[in-house]
């Protein structure tokens, strides 16, 4: 995948006068410190089990092959560095533990904010039984739909105001083979078990024990911006064993698809759940005249030029047990 003709595009990008393998006055670049080299090891973490479920998943016969062979071949593949400056190509799938660490992180510093000075936050979760995987998108757009249309119940006809975020989380049931749509919303205006009343007349199906509302936490933000789904689970009998439904992540994954996970209500500034595909990150204490680009070789990202690994990251003794 890569060969001498990458290093010399590469090359030729940062100009001649970067220090680098070609030049004989190359400088070896300066370890990773601190903060920085435990940022990095997490990101080969999330890379390295990220791949572990990509592969299977693009040879799926799904009509999303593609969309993980993107996160498995490009995601982090390369960290490209110019001096102090690191530069890496992110895939923006919701089955990426990379790029949900990053969508995690601006969500809760971006509505975290916004929900400072509230002292009657609440932390509601509304939840429908369980449905197959056949139904499973209808039934997440049936139950955003009749969400939106209950804030404006309450909003209109109950003459409560409030503000607030709601999110789609959806986990798998590998016993019954189902599926468990639910919603998550951290809202003011001390109105949980409104919502709860609006829900359960719209879903009779739904019982009132399923449903739950409770004062809010200095916790509740994180709660409700973690991952839209479990991909990976524990294996209960077997020690250091990772159980993977690969096609029910792939299920979930095209129910997803082109949806959005959370949505603001209210005064609620609303961002983008993307993940931009080019960031940077400037490390002020790195050698500004070298120059090079790290691949990943399925373990951490290697240096091209001095085989210098960029972490101290050493994949886990796990076992991921797949089933399809």
């Amino acid at each position: 995948m890569y060969n001498e003709d990458t290093a010399i595009e590469f090359y030729e990008q940062i100009g001649e006068n970067s220090d680098t393998i070609f030049n004989t006055l190359a400088q070896l670049p300066t370890i990773l410190q601190g903060a920085e080299i435990q940022l990095f090891n997490k990101r080969a973490r999330s890379k390295w089990y990220t791949q572990q479920i990509s592969k299977p998943l693009s040879e799926l016969n799904s009509p999303l092959s593609n969309y993980y062979l993107n996160t498995l071949n490009n995601c982090n593949s390369e960290i490209h560095r110019k001096g102090n400056k690191l530069t890496s190509k992110y895939c923006n799938g919701r089955h990426c533990n990379i790029c949900n660490r990053i969508r995690t992180a601006k969500a809760i510093n971006h509505y975290g904010k916004q929900f400072e000075g509230y002292s009657d936050l609440e932390f509601t979760t509304l939840t429908i039984p369980n449905c197959t995987g056949e139904d499973l998108k209808t039934t997440i757009e049936k139950m955003v739909k009749v969400f939106s249309n209950i804030t404006r119940v309450i909003r209109e006809k109950r003459k409560i105001e409030f503000n607030g975020i709601r999110k789609l989380e959806i986990t798998y049931n590998s016993k019954m083979n189902t599926y468990h749509p639910h919603i998550h919303t951290l809202h003011s205006g001390s109105c949980g078990s409104v919502f709860i009343q609006e829900w359960l007349k719209r879903f009779p199906t739904a019982t009132i024990k399923a449903q739950d509302t409770k004062k809010a936490t200095e916790g509740s933000v994180n709660e409700l911006f973690k991952y839209a789904t479990k991909i990976l689970m524990k294996d209960k009998k077997e020690k250091n064993t990772i159980e993977v439904y690969l096609p029910a992540i792939d299920t979930i994954m095209i129910a997803l698809q082109n949806k959005r996970t959370f949505q603001s209500f209210g005064k609620m500034k609303m961002i983008t759940e993307d993940v931009q595909e080019l960031q940077s990150q400037n490390i002020d204490y790195l050698d500004e005249n070298y120059s090079t680009f790290y691949l990943w070789n399925n373990e951490n990202w290697i240096d091209f030029y001095n085989d210098e690994p960029l972490t101290n990251f050493k994949p886990p003794k796990i076992n991921f047990k797949f089933y399809e």
